[in-house]
């Protein structure tokens, strides 16, 4: 993090050859501290895409491609839920595809999001926790 809070996503390569970690592509950052980070599983796709979730209530994917010189943040997408939820996400974790992201929040909601045909993503389904449904049913 930086002296303002900002924190930063970064990807860190170890070339064999040099012998040291150095920053491979920087992500957008979050104002807050990151909970959570998720790489999603390759299935031959010309890019790759990276969930992050901070303590900002953010939750991201974020798109880097391939390239000669290594990999390159091309786009980033803020998700929002469609049911209002202001919660903060504490976990990301992607289907064994990368085509679905699973999130699951303080408040005990876990989320569904899926990309539509624009790249964009929207949030296909939100489970309460037994807890808060129980509640929203009294």
């Amino acid at each position: 993090r930086d002296l303002d809070g900002t924190a930063h996503v970064k990807v860190w390569h170890h070339p064999p050859a040099q012998r040291k970690w150095e920053v491979l592509a920087e992500l957008d950052p979050h104002e807050h501290a990151v909970n959570d980070v998720a790489w999603a599983p390759n299935m031959g796709r010309s890019y790759h895409l990276i969930a992050t979730a901070g303590q900002d209530r953010q939750l991201k994917v974020q798109r880097l491609l391939r390239s000669p010189d290594g990999l390159k943040p091309t786009a980033s997408s803020l998700l929002t839920s469609g049911t209002g939820g202001d919660a903060e996400v504490l976990r990301v974790e992607w289907n064994v595809t990368g085509t679905m992201l699973a999130t699951s929040c303080r408040e005990g909601v876990v989320q569904l999001w899926k990309s539509n045909f624009k790249g964009g993503w929207q949030e296909i389904t939100a489970l309460p926790s037994v807890d808060v449904a129980r509640d929203m049913s009294a």
